[in-house]
C-alpha cells in the first residue's frame, strides 16, 4: 500500500523548551495531534517539524503545544538583507550623527 501523495511539511518555533524532557513532552502533544504522522523537535534551533500526509491546521498544533504550557509560533521565512547603510555625502557614513539626529546644513543622508 503506496501512497501517492508527497507529506506535507510545516515548521514551527517552539518557545519555553529548556531541556530533554520538554522535547519529550512537546513531540508527544504534537504526535498526539490528529493527521500529524511524524514529529522532530530540536532544542538548540527552538524548533519542531511536523509531517502529515494531509494539510494539519496550525492552530491545532499551537493549541497542543500550548497546552502543554510552552508556546508556539509559525516559522517566518528568512528575511529579506539589511539595508545599506546610509551614506552621508559629506564624508562617509553619517558623519553628522545617527539616523535620527538633525544633519548639518550640507550633509545630505539618502
Amino acid at each position: 500500500m503506496s501512497s501517492s501523495a508527497s507529506p506535507v511539511a510545516q515548521s514551527i518555533n517552539i518557545e519555553g523548551m529548556t531541556c530533554a524532557s520538554c522535547v519529550g513532552r512537546v513531540e508527544r502533544v504534537l504526535a498526539a495531534v490528529p493527521g500529524v504522522d511524524k514529529v522532530s523537535v530540536n532544542l538548540a534551533t527552538e524548533s519542531a517539524r511536523v509531517e502529515s500526509s494531509q494539510p494539519v491546521a496550525f492552530a491545532l498544533l499551537a493549541q497542543a503545544v500550548d497546552k502543554a504550557g510552552y508556546h508556539a509560533a509559525p516559522e517566518l521565512p528568512p528575511s529579506a538583507p539589511a539595508p545599506a547603510t546610509p551614506t552621508c555625502f559629506c564624508s562617509g557614513p553619517w558623519p553628522c550623527g545617527r539616523p535620527g539626529a538633525t544633519p548639518r546644513r550640507a550633509c545630505i543622508a539618502l
